[in-house]
């Protein structure tokens, strides 16, 4: 989830609101560099059993492409 919609509801929402007027050129997500290493010695991130698990992606973006 990045926001209130997940990758595929980004892309869902930008087609619905463009249509065909844009091409999604990319989506993607990732963890940034050093994020892990800078947050380990401040948080622990844990599931609902309190087991340890890896940080989400923090970043996502869009490059749309205006259609002529």
């Amino acid at each position: 989830m990045f926001g209130i919609f997940t990758q595929n509801d980004y892309k869902d929402f930008v087609k619905g609101i463009f249509g065909d007027k844009v091409n999604i050129v990319q989506a993607r997500n990732y963890l940034q560099d050093g994020y892990i290493s800078h947050l380990s010695e401040k948080i622990e991130f844990k599931d609902e059993s309190g087991n340890a698990v890896v940080l989400p992606d923090s970043t996502f973006f869009m490059v749309l492409e205006k259609v002529k």
